[in-house]
Order: structure tokens, then C-alpha cells, then sequence
């Protein structure tokens, strides 16, 4: 029962670090390639927080919240989803179905915001568009990979 609590806690615990870690890294390089401080710019941005504002330099910690968030429903779906064959690809189909194509909000990328959104006069070029689905897709593969890969595991079959 204390080695399924503890492992339990591990996976926890590598869930919240593996989301607050890819965010921030797939975040600093989205931000460059797809040039966010102009597009942060656009009128579309300006009800969204000045980069200057304290809780928008707080945001890769309160991505711990979002890490404990995921960390709680993953616990639930672990022995389903994530300790099975191919558990990295159901993962990162979970996500990036219910997190951005099916979200319950009419959001850029989101079918929703497909029926309600009209973007053909935002001023928003398509390959920033793309770009920023791209490092969101990329930001779920990268997490659904390492959190499904035991590398306890892994590791020792390689030296061994």
C-alpha cells in the first residue's frame, strides 16, 4: 500500500514538473519563433494583460496550479490510459482533443471557434496562426511522451 501511495506521488509530482517545464520551454520558444511581443501588440491582444503586469510574470508559476490540475486528473486515468501500449499517443489524442480542438469556448484552433469566430479581417497571418497551434501540439507531445515513459524502466533496459 506505502509503494502504491509513493508511486502514486511520483507520478503526481512528474506530472505538475513536466507540465510547469515544457510550458515555460515551448513558451519562450514559441514566443521568439513566432514573434508574440508583436503579435501581443495586435488589437486582438488588448483586453489581454500588459507582459509588464506582475501576474503575467507570474505566469510560469501559477502554471503549478495548472500542473496540479493535470496531475489530479491523470492519477485518475493512469491505469487506462497511461500505462498501456501507445500511452503517450492516447495522452497526447486526449489533450489535444478535449484542450484544443473540443473546448467548450469559442478559442482560436478550437471548433467552436471555427463556427464563431470571424478571423478573416483580425490582421493575424496564417503562419502565425499555425505556428501557435504548432507549439501548443508540439508543448502536449513533449509532455505526453515523458510523462508516459517510465524511465526507470527504460533506462535499465538500455544498460543492461
Amino acid at each position: 500500500m506505502i509503494a502504491y501511495i509513493g508511486e502514486n506521488i511520483g507520478f503526481f509530482l512528474k506530472v505538475v514538473f513536466t507540465h510547469v517545464i515544457t510550458y515555460c520551454v515551448c513558451g519562450m520558444i514559441g514566443y521568439k519563433v513566432n514573434n508574440y511581443k508583436e503579435l501581443l501588440e495586435h488589437k486582438l491582444f488588448e483586453n489581454w494583460r500588459s507582459q509588464d503586469s506582475l501576474i503575467f510574470k507570474l505566469s510560469p508559476v501559477i502554471q503549478i496550479l495548472r500542473g496540479i490540475l493535470f496531475g489530479v486528473v491523470l492519477l485518475i486515468i493512469k491505469d487506462v490510459v497511461i500505462d498501456t501500449s501507445f500511452g503517450f499517443l492516447k495522452l497526447f489524442l486526449i489533450l489535444a482533443i478535449i484542450g484544443v480542438l473540443n473546448v467548450y469556448t469559442p478559442a482560436p484552433a478550437s471548433i467552436e471557434g471555427f463556427i464563431y469566430l470571424d478571423t478573416k479581417d483580425d490582421g493575424i497571418s496564417p503562419r502565425q496562426s499555425i505556428g501557435s497551434i504548432m507549439e501548443i501540439l508540439i508543448q502536449i507531445l513533449i509532455f505526453s511522451v515523458i510523462v508516459c515513459t517510465n524511465w526507470t524502466e527504460l533506462i535499465s533496459g538500455i544498460f543492461n
